[in-house]
């Protein structure tokens, strides 16, 4: 079983974006009574979460990591 550091990065981010999209939707669907509304910011929030996601991934593959502590 080989360690990837890329790939266990990549899966926090993922995680770490998924919680904050659930707590922007979370919060704005106490705010926001209009469904519309609210299903047309969650999706922007997705979007926008998803670019950031595959953009941080297609720069993780082309390049070595390098952690602040190493």
């Amino acid at each position: 079983m080989s360690f990837d550091l890329a790939k266990l990065l990549r899966l926090a981010l993922q995680l770490f974006c998924s919680i904050i999209e659930a707590v922007v939707v979370t919060v704005m669907f106490t705010f926001l009574k209009d469904q519309c509304s609210l299903l047309t910011f969650r999706m922007n929030i997705h979007v926008t979460l998803s670019a950031y996601k595959v953009e941080l991934a297609e720069e993780a593959s082309d390049s070595e990591i390098h952690l602040p502590f190493s």
